[in-house]
């Protein structure tokens, strides 16, 4: 006799919750051991009775209660596999389900059998990428590898610049004027433009608000203000 993968359920619509219910208790090789309506009653659900998957709605409580509870359940008991069960197909949301560990990620709209099929997969350790989170997964790599090479660039730049223009950059990005700058700096006006074309050049920027916005997008405004030179 073949072992019987043992299911929970976390889904707070309880028409859906009591068909995904029947549908894997018809199964000969599957049973749902316990079924809950919040990611908080599942996570104590898990905690009383460790199940071998759990199908998880993303939307309960909270907007976000099926990653953030995930997320607790998979940290506690990393065996346990956990497929979302969603009707958002949202890009973002799917990068934020399989950073937490979620082995698959299937819509509500999915076909029985396929739903049948990713928790068995799940049990053997051979779930899919579904085309759309996969889709999802690869726009993310390329955005990471265009701000790869941008944090790059731009760290590149920040190395070429003397004490005076990282310190002028600083009072830039504090969203102080060049007349400002001169003041706190007790220097002329003068002075600070030299400094200010000399930062614009290296950046190939023309405007000193093109090169705030450089660096904020970036994301490294913060770091630049603990820097010395």
């Amino acid at each position: 006799m073949s072992e019987i993968i043992r299911c929970m359920i976390a889904e707070d619509y309880k028409t859906l919750n009591d068909i995904f219910k029947n549908l894997i208790n018809y199964e000969h090789d599957m049973e749902v051991i316990g079924t809950a309506f919040s990611g908080k009653d599942i996570y104590e659900m898990v905690i009383k009775r460790e199940p071998d998957i759990i199908l998880m709605d993303i939307e309960m409580e909270t907007k976000s209660a099926g990653i953030e509870y995930s997320k607790k359940i998979l940290e506690k008991f990393p065996n346990i596999k956990i497929i979302i069960l969603t009707c958002y197909e949202d890009e973002e949301v799917i990068i934020s389900a399989y950073e937490v560990g979620v082995v698959d990620y299937l819509l509500k709209n999915n076909s029985s059998s396929i739903i049948l099929e990713s928790i068995r997969a799940a049990y053997n350790n051979q779930s899919p990428i579904r085309p759309y989170a996969a889709n999802a997964i690869r726009k993310t790599m390329l955005s990471l590898g265009t701000y790869k090479n941008n944090l790059l660039t731009v760290t590149n730049i920040i190395a070429t610049l003397t004490s005076s223009e990282m310190d002028i950059l600083k009072l830039l990005l504090f969203g102080k004027k060049q007349r400002e700058i001169a003041d706190v700096r007790s220097v002329e006006l003068s002075t600070v433009k030299y400094h200010v074309s000399s930062i614009l050049r290296k950046f190939k920027c023309k405007r000193t608000q093109e090169v705030i916005q450089i660096v904020k997008e970036i994301g490294i405004e913060n770091i630049l203000d603990k820097l010395t030179f």
